[in-house]
């Protein structure tokens, strides 16, 4: 896949991610019986979206653009570190949809949930941002 595919794909990996998160917290937010039932489905869906990008960015973006670098004779530490980073904040929303992995879990602490939600989301919306904003457009230009 050529450099500027691939970040045309993470940035739609990003919208999907970020609209899906989005219904996830509307379905919080219902009153409806179901609710629970709802956020589950959007949840699981979510995490294999979230699966698929991870998979991208740790097998072959963040590889590859490390290597870019040093084929370049550039320092490779902010990339290393910024990886490290990103890694982590992965785990962080796995343990997040791994504690929420069913319906009496998310229905027994809805309002916990709610809030670790929100956490989540602006976690990964930074994470997206530093990653469009910067990382992805030096990419191409490598």
């Amino acid at each position: 896949m050529n450099r500027k595919r691939l970040i045309t794909k993470l940035r739609n990996q990003h919208r999907a991610l970020g609209e899906s998160l989005l219904r996830v917290i509307e379905s919080s937010k219902s009153t409806d019986k179901d609710r629970s039932k709802q956020i589950l489905l959007e949840l699981e869906k979510f995490k294999e979206d979230l699966m698929e990008h991870l998979k991208l960015e740790n097998e072959i973006f963040y590889p590859d653009y490390k290597n870019l670098k040093i084929k370049a004779g550039q320092d490779v530490e902010e990339i290393v570190e910024f990886d490290i980073q990103m890694k982590a904040i992965g785990e962080v929303v796995l343990a997040f949809l791994d504690k929420y992995n069913s319906v009496n879990s998310i229905e027994l602490s809805i309002g916990e949930f709610r809030k670790e939600l929100q956490s989540v989301t602006d976690t990964l919306n930074t994470r997206i941002e530093t990653e469009e904003e910067g990382m992805f457009d030096m990419y191409l230009l490598m």
